[in-house]
């Protein structure tokens, strides 16, 4: 799969960062539950990947289905292969889930299928400490008691927010960490 999606999105390099949230501990292929076609040499062309996200919105738990990882072989495209396997990935959700969540730069290619775009925001502060006991500090991935550090805290984290959070998704954290520049 991830062969495919190098071929997709080569700037992204995502077999390689697939590989680094390996060695977080974050093992993407066992959250991630992949729909796809492949040619008549049984080489993968398409791919849709759906997995849960634990969030809570409004005050309840809740699992959201995350539509993720969604790609054809660009020798592939134009030939109805991505709607084929879309259809079949909405069909699998729509008895599971009462909300799908999708990020892309590429909306229009999904609102034919009922998405709609919701900005999103981002919120950054500077911080300023020497680190220590007592003081902030910036974690690193390579260090192995961040590591330990990072996968306790994820274990035990809530969510950020009542209103709208994400909580309980190692997974999620350990490859969106590796993405990150």
């Amino acid at each position: 799969m991830f062969n495919l999606l190098d071929s997709a999105f080569p700037e992204l390099e995502l077999n390689a960062l697939a590989e680094q949230a390996r060695k977080l501990g974050g093992v993407w292929e066992n959250v991630s539950i992949p729909f796809a076609r492949t040619d008549d040499n049984g080489t993968l062309i398409t791919h849709i990947g759906v997995l849960e996200i634990p969030m809570r919105i409004m005050g309840e738990d809740v699992i959201v289905g995350g539509i993720h990882a969604v790609c054809t072989h660009p020798e592939y495209r134009r030939r109805g292969y991505f709607r084929e396997v879309m259809k079949e990935v909405l069909d699998y959700c729509d008895k599971r889930y009462d909300t799908l969540l999708l990020t892309t730069d590429q909306a229009g290619l999904y609102q034919p299928f009922g998405f709609r775009v919701i900005p999103e925001h981002s919120f950054k502060a500077k911080y300023n400490s020497l680190g220590g006991v007592n003081g902030m500090r910036s974690l690193n991935i390579t260090n192995s008691d961040d590591v330990k550090l990072i996968h306790r805290l994820l274990e035990t984290r809530t969510a950020v927010s009542n209103i709208v959070g994400v909580f309980n998704h190692k997974a999620l954290f350990l490859v969106n960490e590796c993405t990150r520049t």
